[in-house]
């Protein structure tokens, strides 16, 4: 038999509470911090997110009272009843490293950047590594670093650092005047970017070169690949 019941209940501050149930296991399916379980015997456990407790042979649970140990609020999802419940679920968090074995496929989605520098992360690429709606997208051979920014200020050269190995740099014109796009950075003169614009350039060396000749600043940013 599968879960034969569920209890949520938001414990203030240094509160319990007691609540009837008939069951062999409690399972917290989801808790914001640590709490106890103190059992029908007495016998006390410290439960978690993720943690269950299986009674042993011929013995029930008739009641639980939960206390709060945190300094904050807590909120807890219990599943209690007869059998196993198992959760497969996996939350990770920390350093990961993730092995892509050839002919997989690794599909990441999220709704917020994912910062990626290249002192932490390093990519064996076997197979495509897809990930969507973040700051970093690397696909097979072709990797693309979202680069900073750089405000030029009014008559003012400027340049953007590129990452090694880029062989491409996408310059944008975030501001409301032009700029130049030059060969290095003693050039005053060269290939115009205007506002809102964004130009595929090859870099020089390490970086991209930029000069403002106008009388106010101008902010451009840059993503590169190569």
């Amino acid at each position: 038999m599968a879960a034969t019941g569920y209890f949520k209940t938001t414990l203030e501050i240094g509160g319990n509470e007691q609540t009837a149930i008939n069951a062999r296991f409690i399972s917290c399916l989801a808790a914001d911090d640590e709490f106890e379980i103190e059992a029908s015997d007495g016998s006390k456990m410290l439960m978690a997110q993720g943690l269950s407790y299986l009674a042993g042979d011929g013995v029930r649970f008739e009641r639980v009272r939960l206390r709060n140990l945190s300094v904050a609020a807590n909120t807890v999802r219990l599943a209690f009843g007869d059998g196993e419940l198992r959760d497969q679920r996996l939350s990770v968090s920390g350093q990961v490293q993730v092995v892509n074995e050839a002919g997989g496929t690794i599909d990441i989605s999220t709704p917020a950047p994912i910062d990626v520098s290249a002192a932490t992360v390093n990519v064996a690429q076997v197979a495509p590594l897809d990930v969507s709606a973040a700051v970093v997208v690397m696909r097979r051979d072709n990797v693309t670093y979202q680069g900073g920014g750089v405000t030029l200020a009014a008559g003012s050269p400027g340049n953007m650092a590129v990452p090694a190995g880029a062989q491409w740099a996408d310059v944008e014109n975030q501001g409301t005047e032009r700029v130049f796009l030059v060969a290095d950075a003693a050039a005053t003169a060269g290939t115009f970017l205007c506002p809102g614009e964004v130009r595929r350039v090859s870099p020089v060396g390490d970086a991209v070169y930029l000069y403002n000749p106008a009388s106010i600043a101008v902010l451009c940013r840059m993503t590169a690949g190569g």
